[in-house]
């Protein structure tokens, strides 16, 4: 996406930006500004600092692929669990750094929803169930989406 992302960022319902880390390309004064990567983190470190400048500055997007990344399983998104640590400390700066506009309940029930996702495509039920149970707290909308999938009728639409 381009422009004012932020929101879109943290509601977590469509890729936004791809690859923070290897693919940007930031004005040192702008990295400076934002206060470069969170040496906390480790998985998402990348996203942490998409989103902080995208709080600040509109962003662009240029659709030639520049850039291949390799995914093997030693790639730091494998994992899981120190990325859902990273990414519930992003969540908690941007809300606590900034007022975005979208609702705080359903930004946290998408990102729990994709975390149980990605807990199930590791094989790992107890995070899945974990995840899944906080996502449905945090938005119980989504409790459809988990009956879709659980009976074989998920529609190209549900993510």
């Amino acid at each position: 996406m381009q422009g004012h992302v932020s929101d879109d960022l943290l509601l977590f319902e469509r890729p936004v930006l791809i690859g923070v880390g290897s693919t940007s390309l930031v004005p040192r004064p702008i990295f400076d500004e934002v206060g470069g990567f969170d040496p906390m983190m480790t998985t998402a470190a990348d996203w942490d600092f998409g989103y902080r400048v995208s709080v600040k500055y509109r962003v662009g997007f240029v659709p030639e692929i520049l850039l291949r990344y390799r995914i093997h399983n030693s790639n730091m998104h494998s994992n899981i669990a120190a990325m859902e640590h990273d990414t519930l400390l992003s969540y908690k700066k941007a809300f606590s750094e900034t007022a975005p506009r979208v609702q705080r309940r359903a930004c946290y029930g998408n990102l729990h929803k994709v975390l149980a996702g990605s807990y199930l495509q590791s094989g790992n039920h107890g995070g899945f169930a974990r995840n899944a149970v906080k996502s449905l707290w945090y938005r119980p909308s989504l409790l459809g989406f988990y009956l879709r999938r659980l009976t074989g009728k998920a529609s190209p639409n549900d993510q």
